[in-house]
């Protein structure tokens, strides 16, 4: 039997880019999904193109609520959700062609706690036309596939998880039951980040998937990003409690400093110099 999965994509006022993000969703080719639609108080015609989309396509499923934030979003569709995996499309970004029956696949060979799924970043146009795709050569850090069949093994390769960029955002496939039994913190922009550190350790098993499966598109002017080109007062605060964190779990999992120190100070400094460049940022003033 397939596997059903639920797919959540909060959405703000996003009329342009949301139905292009649920069509990347619909032409999957897998049948056993619900895409959960969680419309977050929008004030353009997104409430209404979402409801129009749900009565066309049984799969959808339309939460609509007062202004809330990304994070409570994600809550309240992972709240919702019934699939036995769970993943979140944001509503700007696409899922790339025959992901679900991918994840399929793999979830009967494996039954993993959690996939690790590469995002791609494109910078694009206002058409979502590519003009420089995979920007940060992302595809080239996974090479193949790789398994970790126990708890000991995913704690070694963690800080290999995070150095591949794999751990730093919630763009990967979760087992329900754990997504939900923990919630999205819903006051930093890097919540996603600090989202995996919370469930480490009720991850038992984990799969590297290779072969990229989301695309991430960063458009020609900040105004159209969600979250790329902003700046937020809390930023170096925050990046050093994602430091701290890591940290504290690798010393209480017991692994060899040297299996992350390096990692973790280079992951620090790329952050700093992110911080730097925020201050650039138009809504910096």
């Amino acid at each position: 039997m397939a596997t059903k999965f639920s797919i959540i994509m909060p959405v703000y006022n996003n009329e342009k880019y949301f139905p292009l993000a649920v069509e990347s969703v619909e032409q999957q080719n897998y049948e056993n999904y619900e895409l959960i639609v969680v419309d977050d108080g929008s004030t353009d015609q997104t409430p209404q193109i979402a409801d129009e989309l749900a009565v066309k396509n049984p799969h959808i499923k339309v939460i609509h609520q007062e202004n809330q934030w990304i994070y409570n979003s994600f809550n309240n569709g992972i709240a919702m959700a019934t699939g036995e995996y769970i993943y979140i499309l944001n509503s700007d970004d696409k899922l790339m062609p025959g992901v679900l029956e991918l994840f399929d696949e793999k979830v009967k060979e494996y039954h993993p706690d959690i996939i690790w799924t590469k995002v791609l970043v494109h910078e694009c146009d206002e058409e979502q036309r590519i003009i420089n795709y995979d920007r940060s050569h992302l595809d080239k850090l996974i090479v193949e596939d790789s398994f970790y069949s126990s708890k000991r093994d995913v704690e070694k390769a963690w800080p290999f998880f995070y150095s591949s960029r794999l751990a730093g955002n919630q763009a990967n496939l979760y087992r329900r039951n754990i997504m939900q039994s923990q919630l999205f913190r819903n006051d930093v922009f890097v919540a996603d980040e600090l989202y995996n550190i919370s469930i480490a350790d009720k991850i038992h098993s984990a799969l590297v998937l290779q072969k990229p499966v989301y695309s991430f598109y960063i458009y020609g002017k900040d105004i159209m990003n969600a979250s790329v080109g902003k700046y937020y007062s809390y930023e170096h605060s925050v990046n050093n409690e994602v430091y701290e964190n890591y940290k504290a779990l690798f010393q209480n999992w017991g692994l060899p400093q040297e299996s992350y120190n390096e990692i973790l100070a280079k992951s620090r400094m790329a952050s700093f110099t992110h911080e730097l460049r925020a201050l650039q940022a138009e809504n910096c003033r």
